[in-house]
């Protein structure tokens, strides 16, 4: 039984706010402080009756506006934050035509006020959907990824042998072939070739494993992230995601340097592939196996 293990971790670059999206941040801050002050300034500037209730509404929503000028301005949450308050204008489009039929104070300030909100509800809802967009564009984003084994084979034979496996085009490899950037002792800085399947680069490194039971191989690789979480899961069901290519290609090493050739079946004539691997799951009791 190989020891193998793998983990991935995405990075993303953050992306300054946009120029309507600071604007509305700030001016959710601006609105709510007021609100919480001054609830009963708000209400006479709005054309609302100022009285316990109004002051009470008021407040809450300067609450909202200051959860989203956080959201925006400090948490950097802005396209969550920016549909949340496309969902407030709602609302309080709705409170405010409530008031207008039996809480109203001035009719000219509070339908101003009105279209003044569904402004507000226009900026907000293309503010939201350039963020969105944006972010949409962030998860082409790149991946990086580390995967391990142990082979019986001293450090120096398993270095060349994976240099080898991977430069050549017919070894078996499925991630390569690369060219070498640079080289070390138990350490190759690498890349695959330009018309390679898969655009990646990455650092191997050969240490000796305890106990005298041979050299352990790591591997980091880090390669971009087309179509973001849709396109890697494309990718991992077809066996193509290349933290699964780097896996198969150690796995094959490993039995291509210990029997001398690469495990092949009916069910799997090429050899060790992810895409024939079974979903592994978490172990079990044993009566809880048997039930």
């Amino acid at each position: 039984m190989p020891s193998f293990v793998g983990s991935t971790r995405t990075r993303r670059s953050s992306q300054p706010l946009g120029g309507l999206e600071r604007g509305l941040g700030y001016f959710s801050l601006a609105l709510g402080s007021v609100q919480l002050v001054s609830p009963g300034a708000v209400n006479r500037l709005l054309g609302v009756r100022d009285d316990a209730e109004s002051r009470f509404w008021q407040r809450v929503v300067g609450v909202q506006e200051l959860s989203a000028a956080g959201g925006i301005l400090v948490a950097r949450r802005a396209t969550l934050s920016l549909w949340g308050r496309t969902v407030g204008d709602v609302l309080h489009l709705g409170m405010l035509a409530r008031a207008y039929r039996g809480h109203r104070e001035s009719s000219p300030r509070l339908t101003a006020a009105i279209v003044s909100v569904i402004g507000c509800f226009a900026a907000d809802a293309l503010a939201g959907a350039r963020s969105t967009q944006r972010h949409a564009s962030e998860e082409d984003r790149t991946v990086e990824g580390h995967a391990s084994i142990t082979v019986r084979a001293s450090r120096e034979e398993l270095t060349e042998r994976w240099r080898s496996f991977e430069q050549n085009a017919g070894s078996g490899s499925r991630l390569g072939p690369i060219e070498i950037l640079d080289e070390q002792p138990g350490r190759i800085e690498w890349r695959t070739v330009s018309d390679a399947p898969v655009q990646a680069s990455g650092v191997t490194r050969f240490g000796l494993a305890p106990g005298d039971r041979g050299t352990e191989v790591h591997v980091r690789i880090e390669h971009d992230l087309p179509g973001g979480v849709l396109g890697d899961a494309v990718k991992k069901i077809t066996g193509e995601e290349p933290l699964q290519l780097v896996r198969d290609d150690l796995r094959r090493l490993k039995q291509l340097v210990e029997t001398g050739e690469i495990v092949r079946s009916e069910g799997a004539p090429a050899g060790s592939s992810a895409k024939h691997q079974p979903k592994q799951r978490p172990a079990q009791p044993l009566e809880h196996a048997i039930s």
